[in-house]
């Protein structure tokens, strides 16, 4: 088999929400590079490596302490360290640091992978190839260096194509909903509190219900919904057509709704739910936006003053990065 073209290494904490956005841009540049050489996307390889990291250098990170590499525990194949990477995607603090690490290691060994870092980690921009930062998260008065490419939200994989995908694969479970003339909104739970859990979230079901009328409801809570709410969500939507907690409630209907739903509730605390649910072009009503920070504050109000549902950045800067590694 002929050396790969292109290996691109994602590091990811395992956090969903920093991983797909990592895999989302792999996948792209890997599309957008295998159809430049008019080969097979086998030729432009993407490597997964999920890790832990212990204390104290946990702590740390982004900084790369001494002896950093031995206490990265990698929970599946750890990376070939003598083998060049072209490309290394990490997003958040922890995955910034394993990033310089091992780009360190490479580089020590004469290799050149370039390291593009989603999300401010919180040190210099100059110590990554590439910084890629959503608008809402820009720091004020600070100027923006060459290497910093900015988009709206959140990169994810939310398009007609995607979504296509995902209504052919829900069918069995969605299709039979749709035969009621009643509309399923789509409500998406993260972690605002628990206070919005136990206090709000009956009185918020009655609000959507008179904002889709005659609505019907598929729930979905995520893996930073609290334990101690999940018995919150379960009465206070006893009669939803589908009611997701957990692995317990078989799998995670999450892309299923997107595809289906004619509305969506999310809660503001999780940018990615809401740019996704935004991104369908599709009605999305914002919950808990007393309990969230400023930056998600400027996400919500970028949303509600867009005449049009955003388009993904992902494809664009893919480019930028394939013309840049490429020159």
């Amino acid at each position: 088999m002929k050396s790969p073209r292109l290996h691109i290494q994602v590091f990811s904490d395992a956090r969903p929400g920093h991983e797909i956005q990592s895999l989302t841009l792999a996948k792209k540049i890997q599309s957008l590079a295998a159809s430049r050489e008019k080969t097979a996307t086998d030729r432009v390889c993407v490597s997964l490596h999920r890790f832990a990291i212990r204390q104290p250098w946990l702590s740390f990170a982004p900084r790369v302490l001494p002896r950093f590499g031995r206490h990265v525990l990698w929970t599946g194949d750890s990376p070939a360290i003598n083998t060049p990477a072209h490309l290394v995607i990490t997003c958040g603090r922890r995955a910034a640091a394993v990033g310089k690490w091992f780009c360190l290691q490479q580089r020590a060994r004469g290799f050149q992978p370039a390291h593009v870092q989603i999300l401010h980690p919180g040190d210099s921009p100059s110590h990554y190839d590439f910084l890629l930062l959503p608008q809402h998260d820009l720091r004020p008065h600070h100027p923006r260096p060459a290497n910093v490419i900015t988009f709206h939200g959140c990169l994810h994989p939310v398009g007609a194509t995607w979504l296509h995908q995902q209504k052919k694969k829900w069918e069995p479970r969605f299709a039979p909903l749709k035969q009621m003339d009643s509309p399923l909104v789509g409500v998406l739970l993260g972690n605002p509190g628990i206070k919005f859990f136990t206090r709000q979230l009956m009185p918020i079901k009655q609000q959507l219900q008179q904002w889709q009328p005659h609505s019907r409801f598929v729930v979905a809570a995520s893996k930073r919904t609290p334990q101690t709410a999940k018995s919150a969500i379960a009465a206070a939507f006893t009669d939803a057509e589908i009611l997701w907690l957990d692995e317990t409630d078989g799998d995670n209907p999450y892309a299923g709704i997107l595809a289906w739903a004619d509305a969506f509730a999310v809660t503001a605390d999780s940018i990615n739910m809401l740019a996704e649910a935004s991104a369908t072009g599709k009605p999305v009503r914002p919950l808990a936006l007393a309990a969230i920070s400023p930056k998600h504050q400027r996400f919500v109000r970028s949303l509600q003053n867009r005449n049009e549902p955003p388009k993904t950045s992902t494809e664009k800067i893919a480019v930028k990065i394939l013309d840049r590694i490429d020159s």
